[in-house]
């Protein structure tokens, strides 16, 4: 177990449960922590801070953009506007670029960068309307013709309350997807635009879900032949574990989800986390299950799902080691059952790795 803590109040701790077929994983994966400790305490790298600049966390935001034409942006909003400061290897701010094409009221905004251009996607407020634009930056920073409005939804007598569009990247960059996923009583509507890497909009579909439980829509992945594969389960019992747990493949521009269950027995899952192998053409799923519906984690869930034959290849239910849990430190039931899955690796000797994190916020206060 490693905690880490991020900022004042607010500590995050790190558990990766390594699984695999042999005992030369496990030391190997011993030689590789203790390198990393090894590098905290040599000096291996230099660190270039930037110069201060004013910022109030009440009222501005703040995030780092990435790389492009070999300078590093970052997005700042204040009282003042939205900008995009610009920094070179050095860390010396080069340039600020006013985004003085963005509305008075930003919803949510995404950038995605690339080596000579960054894709804008944000949402504004318009009277009682989220819309969602798309617009394209050049490599200075700079509006490269007109934004274009994608899609618009009503917002209801109280506002903007919820996400009304998400976004989901292919691994390189050539598909994005922009859409809305409802759940249902009896499914789940998915509304999807799929754009290229200049922000043209080059499919569009509506479709559903349907299943006799109520289901609701998990983490969407986009496969780099744009093809869409989205989480979906039907939560049950205090603890709202899944009875039942899918993955729902959807085309580009396809209007046809084909739903593959993941075979779970009498086992819960209990939460997890997907990703997509697009050389092998697999989605891998880690995670953690039960054995009742609101009773403590049990042990680990691993799956594959072969994109090539439709099917979930390899499924293996994984209860937690004694020597695991006592090495943990458990002084009591359910040690596992605050984490949550953040990343899979999967090793070559069909082993994996699962990174779970436990986070908490505290809060402190003086008064005078």
């Amino acid at each position: 177990l490693l905690q880490f803590v991020n900022f004042p109040g607010h500590t995050s701790t790190i558990a990766i449960f390594a699984v695999g077929l042999n005992m030369t994983f496990f030391k190997h994966l011993i030689a590789v922590v203790m390198l990393l400790v090894c590098c905290y305490t040599l000096p291996a790298q230099d660190v270039i801070y930037s110069r201060y600049d004013k910022f109030d966390y009440r009222t501005d935001a703040y995030s780092v953009v990435g790389m492009c034409g070999g300078k590093l942006f970052t997005y700042v909003t204040s009282t003042d506007g939205a900008r995009l400061d610009v920094y070179d290897e050095s860390m010396t701010k080069t340039a600020t670029v006013m985004l003085d094409f963005f509305p008075q009221r930003i919803y949510h905004v995404r950038f995605i960068p690339y080596t000579d251009k960054i894709m804008v996607l944000y949402q504004a407020l318009e009277s009682n309307k989220v819309v969602q634009y798309v617009a394209m930056l050049d490599n200075r920073g700079l509006l490269k013709g007109k934004p274009i409005e994608l899609s618009g939804t009503r917002t209801g007598i109280f506002g903007a309350t919820r996400d009304y569009f998400s976004t989901a990247v292919s691994e390189n960059k050539k598909w994005i997807l922009i859409y809305s996923a409802k759940d249902k009583k009896n499914g789940i509507e998915v509304e999807g635009m799929w754009l290229d890497d200049n922000g043209n909009l080059v499919k569009k579909s509506t479709s559903r879900f349907e299943t006799e439980n109520v289901p609701e829509h998990g983490e969407v992945n986009v496969a780099n032949d744009g093809c869409v594969y989205m989480a979906a389960f039907t939560p049950i019992g205090a603890h709202d574990y899944a009875d039942q747990y899918w993955i729902l493949v959807l085309k580009p521009g396809g209007t046809t989800i084909e739903a593959k269950e993941m075979p779970l027995g009498e086992r819960f899952a209990t939460g997890g986390y997907s990703r997509i192998d697009n050389v092998n053409g697999k989605v891998y799923f880690g995670g953690f299950y039960s054995t009742t519906r609101n009773g403590r984690f049990n042990g680990f869930i691993y799956a594959a799902y072969d994109a090539a034959t439709g099917t979930f290849a390899n499924t293996r239910f994984i209860p937690f080691d004694e020597g695991l849990v006592a090495d943990a430190g458990e002084k009591r039931k359910g040690y596992f059952d605050k984490y949550l899955v953040r990343q899979i690796i999967v090793k070559n000797d069909g082993g994996f790795v699962l990174i779970a994190e436990e986070q908490y916020v505290t809060t402190r206060s003086t008064f005078t």
